[in-house]
């Protein structure tokens, strides 16, 4: 294995674990302080919690991870890998650098903007990360070349439970927020389960588990 494919791999096992351990860590930190009564509705409104720095540093650490690897596999897999890639680590900027709306901010963001503003860019962006993911594991992460290993057949199922349970989600949270209209932590549950997806794909697109035997 060449030094850059084990740069790869262990890219891939890095961005798998901190797409786990964000709600985990957020919901944490977030209940050592005094947030107020809805803190923990959804992994945004951390930005607005003392589980803050945590927020933000992962979200920035995923991003620019994303774009870094994207960036680093530019010639070695297909365009399509490399926009997909790059395109998602700025949707994770954004989301980071663009917080969600909150009734006791008039303006917010690394470029202030006014909340509405802010808040609308943050869900536009939270929204095509998401979806992206999901494309990257389905349309991605699931092509081989030659013929496929028994392992690979395995990982090909786990990546498209991954993609479609993300999907899936992406589809509750739409009914909940916009349709249903429920009060309650519904989004940190549908943006929990999204990344739990995204971190088993990750993890096993970097040989935590499932790798071929004749690797």
């Amino acid at each position: 294995m060449t030094q850059i494919a084990k740069a790869h791999i262990w890219q891939r096992r890095f961005l798998g674990i901190l797409g786990m351990s964000l709600p985990i860590m957020v919901l944490f930190f977030g209940q050592l302080g005094s947030n107020g009564s809805e803190w923990y509705y959804s992994i945004s409104a951390s930005a607005y919690t003392n589980a803050a720095p945590w927020f933000l540093t992962t979200m920035g650490a995923v991003g620019w991870f994303l774009i870094a690897y994207g960036v680093s596999i530019w010639g070695i897999y297909s365009t399509l890998d490399f926009a997909i890639n790059l395109a998602s680590g700025i949707f994770a900027l954004l989301i980071a650098y663009f917080p969600c709306l909150t009734q006791a901010v008039e303006k917010a963001g690394i470029i202030p903007l006014p909340i509405k503003i802010c808040s609308a860019i943050h869900n536009i962006s939270a929204a095509l990360f998401f979806l992206l993911l999901a494309l990257n594991i389905l349309m991605l992460f699931t092509k081989s070349a030659g013929t496929k290993t028994k392992e690979k057949v395995w990982r090909n199922a786990i990546y498209r439970i991954c993609g479609i349970g993300i999907l899936l989600f992406m589809a509750v949270q739409a009914y909940t927020s916009f349709f249903a209209k429920l009060d309650g932590p519904y989004t940190m549950i549908n943006e929990a389960a999204m990344l739990f997806f995204f971190g088993v794909a990750w993890l096993i697109k970097g040989e935590t588990i499932l790798k071929d035997s004749l690797a």
